[in-house]
């Protein structure tokens, strides 16, 4: 994909900028992550490759090597209100987890910095700040399992209930096309769930992810909703996995076809489906991305976070 012509691109892998677009090329300089270059033409560019300039040295540099980090003009542009935020919803009667709005907010620069390192610099945008803000609840942690009428809490209870809060605290409905929220709520779903008490909802503009998505995000195992046992204690990319695969959900992307119905069809590998447990190493396949191209929040935006490693 194209990038306009000085654009500024951040390399966050190592690389080479080389005399033509083919790697056995001259190597005109070695490239190393954090260093930056401008692009110097728009069009006419190999697939894969771009026409940089690095000091006075024009070259050309592979896609998958760089990311976008800044866009032409941008310095003087008006703040980003559209795109993915995040909220931390915190129960009545709970405290705020120290260092738990940060570390959502780290994960989602790294969510957002995976797919441009592979999409020719596209990928999702996010708002500016507060990327990640935290909003007390009305209900307690076991509330958010209450149902109406006294009804068995479902598999969604936990989302249906938290979604009308923050909705209602940060002014905000389902009538903004061009927002995402992604809202994680200290509080389990209820045990005896569908899910085993380990649900994670996502839909068209919101996802909601429960309370051991934050621990998980923090380095913690905690304890089983059902069982009161202590969790097994996954690696945070894990956890900045599953934020991506609820966000693709929020963006408008299905399981892959064929999952759902367990079949040896299923592209088990993708992100929409178990590929969130090996993040980074995994990929939105080409039915996604064909999906992702036409969502008006997913195009050429800068990343403000480069490396897609895991907080």
């Amino acid at each position: 994909m194209p990038v306009p012509t000085g654009a500024t691109l951040a390399v966050v892998q190592a690389t080479h900028l080389r005399t033509l677009p083919r790697t056995t090329s001259t190597s005109r300089r070695a490239l190393s992550p954090g260093e930056r270059v401008v692009a110097v033409a728009a069009t006419g560019a190999p697939a894969g490759w771009y026409k940089v300039k690095l000091g006075t040295r024009v070259g050309w540099v592979q896609g998958n090597a760089v990311v976008v980090a800044a866009l032409p003009g941008s310095a003087s542009a008006p703040r980003r209100v559209e795109g993915v935020s995040v909220v931390y919803l915190v129960p009545s009667d709970r405290a705020e987890r120290p260092g738990a709005a940060d570390a959502m907010k780290r994960a989602l620069r790294a969510v957002q910095a995976w797919p441009a390192r592979h999409g020719g610099g596209r990928t999702f945008a996010i708002v500016d700040e507060p990327v990640a803000r935290v909003v007390r609840a009305q209900r307690t942690a076991a509330g958010f399992n209450a149902s109406p009428a006294g009804a068995s809490p479902t598999a969604t209870t936990l989302h249906d209930n938290a979604v009308p809060e923050v909705l209602a605290a940060v002014g905000a409905s389902f009538a903004q096309p061009r927002r995402v929220w992604i809202i994680y709520v200290d509080a389990d779903p209820a045990c005896g769930s569908p899910h085993g008490g380990a649900a994670v909802t996502g839909c068209p503009g919101v996802a909601v992810l429960p309370s051991h998505d934050i621990l998980g995000l923090l380095g913690l195992a905690g304890t089983g909703a059902c069982t009161g046992a202590e969790r097994a204690l996954e690696p945070v990319c894990c956890w900045v996995g599953g934020l991506g695969h609820e966000l693709g959900h929020a963006l408008g992307l299905p399981h892959p076809v064929g999952c759902d119905a367990h079949l040896a069809s299923c592209d088990s590998a993708d992100l929409m489906w178990l590929g969130y447990a090996a993040f980074p190493r995994t990929a939105w396949n080409a039915p996604d991305r064909a999906l992702l191209a036409q969502n008006p929040l997913y195009w050429l935006f800068p990343v403000q976070q480069p490396s897609a490693s895991c907080p």
